[in-house]
């Protein structure tokens, strides 16, 4: 990791695991290892304690890299499955620091679905996953290709298209940069990407996926690569941006700060630019946009059922929304909002300005 992104240094015992999880790796007994962070805002105890009810059953030991968890869930009935099915298996639960542990997982990707990114999903706000922007995704991995002389090429790609509020996926084999390029031309922000990395023209060295959250899937190569210099410099970005989206309710208004997110020019031109806004705030569930005022521009309120916390939702121009806090700390909430416009609506510069 980079000096100055982030004091973040990994145990000696989850060094030794990740490398572990590679020689298994190497060896095929296993197909792939999946990294997931997961910052923890009390304990992880006090979490997996609470989120115990999203699971059938949720057992987790110690261990000397932090905690071995088991696991079951009924799913649902289905189509396919009219009596629903039991899903069951076991990940790891690595302990960085207090606050930053690392959900990694070395089962299929149903298994996965159902057990540490569920628990991920369901951690706020006893927890949350990192997120950083897509331009920030590129440059993270055209880092370590960087620093080692290797040739990048995307192999597979995951875009999310914000006029369909879906993802579509490319298979298309091409330099990594030219990936995000032709999704940008496309309209469609680089949500995940698998990429292949290579000596030269040589052999494969690392092949790997990697996502704005910060999770990590490695089929071949080094494990503790991927968590040292990815998962880890995400974790780090995306804290520094939490400790700056950290302001407070003032009892003097002039004194107010304010979080501002300047998109491109036009990209709230329209009355239906700003309704696809707040439809995006509403997207991630615990969250209510009440909107007070519209045409032509946005006054609204994001209620964040989870913690109780409000904040105040202005569109005053073309180019930029506002984000007032109006609970006393609210800090939780405003990283929620800006990750998930970043997500189902667009990305943004990002600053905390002075109320003029």
């Amino acid at each position: 990791m980079s000096k100055g992104e982030s004091d973040i240094a990994l145990p000696p015992t989850v060094r030794d695991r990740a490398e572990y999880m590679s020689e298994v790796l190497l060896a095929g007994v296993v197909q792939r290892v999946a990294l997931s962070p997961l910052v923890v805002r009390q304990s992880v105890e006090a979490l997996l304690d609470r989120r115990r009810r999203v699971f059938t059953g949720l057992d987790a030991t110690q261990a000397g890299y932090g905690y071995a968890a088991q696991f079951t869930l009924c799913t649902k009935p289905s189509q396919q499955f009219p009596e629903g099915k039991v899903v069951a298996g076991s990940f790891d639960l690595l302990h960085v620091t207090d606050q930053l542990w690392v959900l990694a997982s070395t089962t299929s990707s149903e298994i996965e679905q159902y057990g540490p990114v569920l628990l991920a999903k369901r951690a706020y706000p006893l927890g949350a996953r990192p997120f950083v922007d897509s331009g920030q995704l590129l440059r993270d991995v055209t880092g370590i290709a960087r620093e080692r002389d290797w040739s990048p090429i995307c192999v597979d790609a995951m875009g999310y298209d914000r006029e369909t509020r879906g993802f579509r996926r490319d298979t298309k084999h091409q330099e990594v940069g030219e990936a995000f390029r032709e999704m940008a031309e496309q309209g469609r922000q680089m949500h995940q990407m698998q990429v292949s990395f290579r000596e030269g023209r040589g052999r494969e060295v690392l092949r790997a996926s990697f996502s704005r959250y910060g999770r990590a899937i490695v089929r071949e190569g080094s494990v503790l690569l991927a968590l040292d210099e990815f998962v880890l410099r995400v974790v780090g970005q995306s804290l520094n941006r939490r400790a700056a989206l950290s302001i407070q309710r003032e009892r003097e208004p002039m004194q107010q700060k304010l979080v501002r997110l300047a998109f491109s020019p036009g990209t709230l031109a329209r009355t239906e630019d700003i309704r696809a806004l707040c439809d995006a705030i509403r997207h991630d569930g615990g969250m209510s946009v009440t909107t007070l005022h519209l045409n032509p521009y946005l006054n609204a309120q994001v209620l964040d059922y989870l913690t109780g916390e409000a904040v105040q939702l202005i569109v005053t121009d073309t180019g930029s929304a506002a984000l007032i806090p109006r609970s006393e700390s609210c800090k939780g909430t405003m990283e929620r909002i800006v990750t998930t416009v970043f997500r189902h609506f667009g990305e943004a510069e990002v600053s905390v300005e002075a109320i003029a």
